[in-house]
């Protein structure tokens, strides 16, 4: 991955730029998306916390979160030059996210015995391992593209040489 701008003297903005243009369309379709996941959640826990996240909550039930983690870490490990080792510059983290969220909420939903004490933070729907287990794990097959391994690879070969 030769790098038209000095990666030494670029900022934070360019670099990302850089690196996000050159990522294939599957890392920027999944940055975009846990991007408006995580905007959504901000929105919403700001302007409708009491009526709009309590009801979507029991088919929800924290989806969200695992989401704006992996849009911090797929933007810095494009962007920080000296943060990230480089074994943590790579796909790994973004699936061990997934996995964790997914395994967590997959033994949450299974042991969830039915009362929910008309409390919306203990409430579960049938639509809920949609949201919190079938979806992340599309996405966790999405993270095992060879395209996104090697994009990866190439990062770390260009941030090794700066």
């Amino acid at each position: 991955m030769t790098n038209p701008i000095d990666l030494n003297y670029s900022t934070y903005w360019q670099r990302f730029r850089y690196h996000f243009a050159m990522a294939p369309l599957e890392l920027q379709v999944f940055f975009a998306f846990s991007l408006i996941v995580s905007s959504t959640l901000l929105i919403i826990q700001l302007f409708f916390r009491s009526t709009v996240y309590e009801s979507i909550l029991p088919y929800t039930d924290g989806a969200f979160f695992p989401y704006l983690f992996i849009f911090i870490n797929i933007m810095d490990s494009m962007a920080r030059k000296n943060m990230y080792p480089p074994w943590q510059r790579s796909h790994l983290p973004l699936i061990i996210i997934m996995l964790l969220f997914v395994i967590f909420q997959g033994y949450d939903f299974l042991t969830w015995n039915g009362e929910d004490f008309g409390n919306p933070y203990l409430m579960k729907n049938k639509l809920q391992p949609v949201w919190t287990i079938l979806i992340p794990c599309c996405w966790i097959v999405v993270m095992l593209s060879p395209r996104i391994k090697k994009y990866y690879q190439n990062l770390r070969v260009a941030f090794e040489n700066i």
